[in-house]
């Protein structure tokens, strides 16, 4: 059976992980020595292989593995089981349901490893801020906007969306969030997400893609595509005397 890696971490708390080795509890990440408990656990209740689709990413029970974000690459190893490095890397932002979460101040031996020094994962973590920021000022975006996702990224065929809305005109408004550059993936992977998007009313729908910068390709591909839109963010820092 396959499942997506989300749906079944978090049928477990994060006590139970920590128990089997899959997460530390002193810094949350999935990381190498994860993958055989992990695998265990999947065989313990008959998962062949969890996914998470939107990133290319997927770990069967038998020890094959995708992972895009790899420095290794993006090909299959199939039974390699021992060759953990990088299976989780640049994913525990997306497939990590518990990372980003306060860690527990009372566990954590000083043999836990440290968090990745890993720019990507600072990357990602900015993108859960930003998204936390914009779910609580989404006026500021655009006057009008009224977040309708119930408060967490909704999920569709094409992955999950960052924040689902609808605009003072009635049209749904798929938000994709990027911390720093936007790539030119960025805007197929907006439209795949305005595409499988649930709609039995007909509703217009849009599209808006928050970044701190855009590359020049995608600034060419938002004025060509009708409906999307290019946001930039920046980040505004005041002090006071204490």
């Amino acid at each position: 059976m396959e499942k997506d890696i989300r749906d079944f971490l978090l049928e477990f708390n994060l006590e139970e992980l920590s128990e089997r080795g899959i997460i530390r509890t002193s810094n949350l990440f999935l990381q190498g020595a994860s993958v055989t408990p992990l695998m265990s656990l999947m065989k313990d209740h008959g998962i062949t292989r969890l996914t998470a689709k939107e990133r290319g990413w997927y770990l069967d029970s038998d020890g094959a593995w995708s992972n895009p974000g790899s420095q290794l690459g993006t090909e299959t190893r199939s039974g390699d089981s021992e060759n953990t490095i990088g299976i989780f890397n640049n994913q525990n932002n997306h497939i990590n349901p518990f990372f980003g979460k306060p860690a527990p101040t009372n566990g954590g031996g000083s043999d836990d490893p440290p968090p990745p020094d890993d720019a990507s994962e600072i990357r990602f973590g900015l993108e859960r801020d930003l998204q936390r920021a914009l779910r609580t000022n989404i006026a500021q975006l655009e006057p009008g906007l009224v977040i309708t996702d119930g408060g967490s990224e909704k999920s569709v065929d094409a992955g999950r969306i960052d924040i689902t809305a609808e605009d003072a005109n009635g049209a749904i408004v798929i938000i994709e969030l990027k911390a720093g550059t936007a790539q030119p993936d960025s805007i197929a992977q907006l439209l795949a997400y305005m595409g499988t998007i649930e709609n039995p009313d007909g509703k217009p729908v849009r599209g808006i893609l928050v970044a701190n910068d855009f590359a020049p390709r995608v600034a060419q591909a938002a004025r060509a595509v009708p409906g999307i839109s290019l946001k930039a963010y920046s980040f505004q820092f005041s002090f006071q005397d204490r």
